[in-house]
């Protein structure tokens, strides 16, 4: 029970004046520079991804994995539980994003993404009657990319 009327003592200082004080708001500087950074990082993985498969993406819809997932399910029809198969292949452990390409019918695309280990990936995916489904993968090996540090960024 002490440990209790502590912890509420300590967070009530913390949090005098009706404001947290654990919070804090960015600058609107920090949060255009920290942006700006960070889609410089993106393009650079994407080009090397597209360069290394050579991939013509005119006419493809482009998506990414972490800023577009509820424009890929709005344009895919959200109502389609087909979606959320091809959205389940984002998880797992790559650097960056993984950008998804659908072709203007909406039948079959490209999932490609760095790979843990750095090398470039592209799984081939096509829309079946229930579900989207890979079916090919290619690998070209490459480095990592430099690791973007968003801690870097936190300012007032």
């Amino acid at each position: 029970m002490i440990h209790l009327v502590i912890c509420l003592s300590l967070l009530n200082v913390l949090n005098s004046g009706g404001t947290n004080a654990l919070e804090f708001k960015a600058s609107d500087t920090c949060i255009e520079i920290s942006n700006k950074f960070r889609d410089q990082y993106i393009n650079e993985i994407k080009q090397d991804l597209i360069n290394s498969f050579n991939l013509d993406v005119s006419n493809y819809s482009e998506y990414n994995s972490h800023d577009d997932t509820q424009k890929l399910y709005q344009d895919l029809d959200s109502s389609d539980k087909r979606t959320s198969s091809l959205t389940d292949m984002f998880v797992g452990e790559y650097y960056g994003v993984k950008f998804v390409y659908i072709n203007k019918n909406q039948t079959e695309g490209y999932i490609v993404f760095k790979d843990k280990n750095g090398n470039n990936r592209m799984e081939k995916v096509i829309k079946t009657e229930k579900r989207w489904i890979k079916v090919d993968t290619r690998v070209v090996k490459s480095v990592p990319p430099y690791e973007f540090d968003y801690r870097g960024f936190f300012c007032l």
